[in-house]
């Protein structure tokens, strides 16, 4: 169970991560055939493949009859690994996370609506606690989203996730450091042998993963969605 957890939060995490250079050849490769070739290569399975080929289809989609056609497609392939927000997300890329910079977090760099921003960080952030807990999720760049990742977590009903959240923000002193930089400077102080001496937040680890299963999870994202953005299918459009 934990290692298909883990396997599920690297594919999924990848996709999020998604960038624009990757977009670009997914447009100059047919719609992302060669990117899902290269998915194969990284283990992934044909259904995830064939569910990335589309997303990248709807991507890379030069008319709307284009992109109705392969959006049409896409909403005909089950759900295993992209629930309707990530689809919605991915397909309208609207996963930039330039909003979260060094100095911290600041909606307006982007014109992608502010809970469309926190939906997607607290996707892409979530996935990375799953993979290697809180101190991979604060040596990365997806550290810095967990300000908002709180606030999302208190706002759609997960008190204990954004409680252990805070608990884990909280072991940088008063002032959270937005800074990639500063976070790992602050995680060079701790070492040992043992995961417990050089890991702080070897105790919230578990307590996050069982505060926030991912099908209630997925059903809560979805519904943030189509409720407080007010996007209920996969074909809606928003200026950004």
């Amino acid at each position: 169970m934990a290692r298909e957890t883990a396997r599920k939060a690297i594919i999924v995490s990848a996709c999020l991560a998604f960038s624009a250079c990757d977009r670009d050849e997914a447009k100059m490769n047919g719609g992302g055939n060669k990117v899902a070739e290269n998915a194969k290569g990284d283990g992934m399975d044909n259904f995830v493949m064939d569910e990335l080929r589309l997303i990248y289809k709807v991507q890379a989609a030069q008319s709307q009859e284009d992109r109705d056609y392969w959006i049409e497609k896409l909403e005909r392939t089950p759900v295993e690994y992209h629930r309707f927000h990530t689809r919605w997300i991915l397909i309208n890329n609207a996963n930039s996370y330039v909003e979260w910079t060094e100095s911290g977090y600041d909606p307006t760099l982007s014109s992608i609506p502010r809970d469309i921003q926190l939906l997607a960080a607290v996707g892409y952030g979530k996935l990375d606690i799953e993979n290697g807990g809180f101190h991979q999720f604060f040596t990365n760049g997806t550290g810095a989203f967990a300000p908002e990742m709180i606030e999302w977590f208190e706002r759609a009903g997960f008190q204990e996730s954004a409680s252990v959240l805070r608990e884990a923000v909280g072991k940088f002193g008063d002032v959270f450091p937005r800074s990639q930089r500063d976070r790992v400077k602050f995680l060079d102080q701790f070492e040992g042998e043992l995961e417990t001496e050089w890991d702080p937040f070897d105790e919230l680890n578990e307590r996050f993963y069982n505060s926030i299963k991912d099908d209630v999870y997925g059903a809560a994202a979805d519904k943030w969605l189509q409720e407080t953005c007010g996007i209920s299918e996969l074909r809606t459009r928003i200026e950004m």
